[in-house]
């Protein structure tokens, strides 16, 4: 059968512009460093690609999550540990103030040094998080949550928990409920500044004594829950790190090309084109009188 000249033209043309596609794709590549523009070029790894980038999404919301979740806990940790400092120095005072060799000028002085540290104790029963956010008020963290009301402090706060999603379906309580314990510790170190200035020896050595210990051991059993958080946090932060360094990997090798690859085909794909335009030349030096037959 033979082959009209007609037919071997419109054959050459198609060829011309496939082989001219093909290079515009391959120089897209290149310049892009992407193994397709659309999901149409590539619907099998667009399956897969999707699934991957969700997953990637969800992984790193989860991990400012508990960035999030480090920092509200790591405040509060550092806060606690101050105040278990001042109610150990409190105790210290105490158990001077007990001794019956201390003078009345003396014990005036520790009331005075008791005053600071329940000026400091308010302070950070006030404490204000990274964002602003007041750490000891449960959900109402734009209230200031704690006022001095002789002879002792009021709660301004709320006993709601603070939760963020730190793995999927999973949820962790990031504030610390404190309200009676600072306001115990402040009326503990208002009962030691009394008996200080009353020289009431026998409370000091005795109540005043036991109940700064209690109290310094309750935020001991805080910082400990507290420290039991950040340590899962941690592991946390660090298996996400791991899966989403994996995810971008899975991400990199469905959607972006090897360099080296795509310059090769490039540069093929230009060499069919233009062997397609030569070929293409040379067919329209046929007369008239050859096309049309």
């Amino acid at each position: 059968m033979r082959i009209s000249t007609g037919y071997q033209y419109q054959s050459l043309t198609k060829q011309i512009q496939q082989s001219y596609s093909r290079w515009i794709s391959a120089q897209q590549q290149v310049a892009t460093g992407k193994a397709f523009q659309r999901p149409s070029d590539n619907p099998a790894a667009m399956q897969s690609l999707l699934p991957a980038q969700t997953l990637l999404s969800r992984i790193e919301r989860l991990d400012k999550n508990l960035l999030a979740a480090d920092d509200y806990l790591g405040n509060t940790e550092n806060t606690l540990s101050e105040v278990g400092t001042m109610l150990q120095r409190a105790r210290t005072l105490a158990l001077n103030g007990a001794n019956a060799a201390t003078t009345k000028e003396a014990r005036d002085g520790m009331a005075t040094e008791v005053a600071e540290i329940q000026r400091r104790l308010v302070d950070l029963a006030n404490s204000r998080g990274s964002n602003g956010q007041y750490i000891f008020a449960g959900q109402k963290t734009t209230t200031k949550p704690f006022t001095v009301n002789p002879p002792g402090l009021d709660y301004n706060g709320d006993q709601n928990p603070i939760l963020i999603e730190t793995r999927i379906g999973e949820q962790t309580q990031v504030n610390t409920q404190a309200d009676t314990f600072f306001q115990g510790a402040y009326s503990d170190l208002e009962n030691l500044k009394n008996d200080l200035l009353g020289a009431n020896q026998s409370r000091l050595g005795d109540l005043d004594v036991q109940a700064l210990a209690d109290r310094h051991q309750e935020s001991l059993v805080m910082r400990g829950n507290i420290g039991n958080k950040l340590q899962t946090v941690a592991s946390l932060r660090e298996n996400n790190s791991r899966l989403i360094n994996e995810t971008k990997k899975r991400i990199s090798e469905l959607s972006e090309v090897d360099f080296t690859e795509a310059v090769t085909q490039m540069t093929q794909a230009q060499t069919a084109y233009q062997a397609a335009l030569q070929v293409t030349s040379r067919a329209n030096q046929l007369s008239l009188m050859d096309f049309l037959r």
